[in-house]
């Protein structure tokens, strides 16, 4: 089959999955599973192929992501119903100052949104949005925008998360723990970068009245819980896994090869330590029943999570398995194309297609990653690897919108009218977007 051919089943089964989750309101895992067999179908994989292939790319995602996602999502729901991201919250923001607090609210988004998936981290912290723009007496998008920002950096850039935890398993010579610095080291400035245009664009008349409902948000779930654990001990299971992932890249580097580092760092075991280290700090106000509840809680959302990602794999590994991406190289190659900018031109433009189709962050990168991970085995092309993950992140961020169950929770959680979404989390994003993009382009021809 034409790359064209193939490029038109998988647009045909899009659309497909699109109408069962919005039109039929089918679960996204069924849905994704039905866009698969239509594509391996359709593109004369074999109906015994398609079946064993959507088989093999649940199961490879789930061997890289199944413990650490289970393991971080306890480790999250410990640290919010024992109080320990509200600590953390409410301590950097106390000693930020009333200039500093749009920057507070980010950076207590950017550290929440590691050990929880977006949508938690942003409920935690919507209350404290809404207080500090009334005392700053700003428009509320002063501090939902940088929590947002923070927070999405975080969710994309930054394990455990599902998108950055595979980047490793795509490109093999980017480890887990160069993933964990150079998310750190390029989300920060992306982040403050994103505040100061935003803040640009409410100067000129973005924001308007329009944009907020009459309603307005409770705020008294920002009350602190009685017997709340200390700062340093909420932040201790965030920072532990963290530290022992990035343990592995620091020794390599320093030419230290031990058995016991590379056990430590690996990241089904630093997850495990992390969760171990939520239950010690969650003991101090919470009971035995009581933590096993939320982790009973936690892996129901967990096993939700792993269905959905799973069957966007499943996708994924189909849409591999038509030879699209050696197609593409070859096309490239032929044409002279394999050139840094025409590799992360495509990588985006892939993340494009399925971010604004099906609304899917993991999904859009998930396949945008398979492909472009097959691109670059099959060209000649030099580009730092890390420059076309940022920009199938990139591509991944640039059009939220009311097929994205985030905007939603950003909207109707800070009691925003749809235009109030679109003009804040939508427009958040795609700033972000922008930013990462030029990053990876100027990147490529650096590094």
């Amino acid at each position: 089959m034409t790359i064209g051919s193939i490029i038109l089943w998988i647009a045909v089964a899009t659309v497909i999955i699109l109408l069962l989750i919005v039109k039929l309101k089918i679960n996204p895992t069924i849905a994704l599973a039905i866009g698969a067999i239509v594509v391996g179908v359709a593109c004369r994989l074999g109906l015994v192929t398609t079946a064993s292939t959507i088989g093999t790319g649940f199961g490879n995602l789930m061997t890289s992501l199944g413990l650490p996602v289970g393991f971080g999502v306890i480790l999250g729901e410990l640290l919010s119903q024992s109080g320990a991201c509200r600590v953390i919250a409410s301590t950097i923001i106390r000693h930020a100052g009333p200039k500093a607090v749009p920057y507070a609210m980010a950076l207590t988004g950017f550290i929440l949104s590691v050990p929880v998936f977006f949508d938690v981290a942003f409920i935690i912290l919507v209350p404290l949005c809404i207080e500090f723009s009334r005392e700053l007496k700003k428009p509320l998008p002063t501090t939902v925008v940088p929590t947002v920002a923070g927070t999405m950096a975080a969710h994309f850039l930054v394990p455990p998360t599902p998108v950055p935890l595979l980047i490793p398993d795509y490109f093999p010579s980017i480890s887990m723990g160069k993933v964990i610095l150079l998310g750190i080291v390029i989300g920060v400035p992306v982040v403050a970068a994103v505040m100061k245009i935003y803040d640009l664009l409410i100067q000129h008349g973005w924001w308007t009245a329009a944009c907020v409902r009459e309603e307005k948000v409770s705020t008294e779930e920002s009350e602190m819980p009685a017997n709340a654990p200390s700062f340093a001990a909420s932040l201790f299971p965030i920072l532990l896994p963290v530290v022992l992932l990035v343990m592995s890249t620091v020794s390599s580097a320093m030419g230290v090869n031990n058995e016991v580092i590379g056990f430590l760092s690996n990241k089904n075991v630093a997850m495990m330590l992390g969760a171990l280290a939520a239950y010690l700090v969650a003991r101090k106000n919470m009971t035995g029943a009581q933590m096993e509840a939320a982790a009973n809680k936690a892996m129901a959302d967990a096993g939700v999570v792993l269905l959905v990602t799973g069957a966007g794999g499943s996708f994924a590994a189909v849409i591999s398995a038509t030879g699209l991406s050696g197609m593409l190289a070859e096309a490239m190659a032929t044409s002279g194309a394999v050139s840094n900018l025409a590799i992360l031109a495509v990588a985006y433009a892939i993340s494009f297609v399925f971010i604004v189709s099906l609304g899917s962050g993991t999904t859009a990168s998930i396949t945008s990653m398979t492909i472009m991970s097959g691109v670059l085995e099959a060209t000649s092309a030099t580009i730092n690897p890390y420059c076309v993950v940022l920009a199938c992140i990139a591509g991944t961020m640039s059009l939220h919108h009311f097929n994205d169950s985030g905007f939603w929770v950003v909207t109707n959680m800070s009691g925003f009218t749809p235009q109030g979404g679109l003009k804040t989390y939508s427009t958040a994003l795609c700033i972000m977007s922008i930013l990462l993009f030029t990053l990876a382009v100027v990147g490529s021809f650096i590094f």
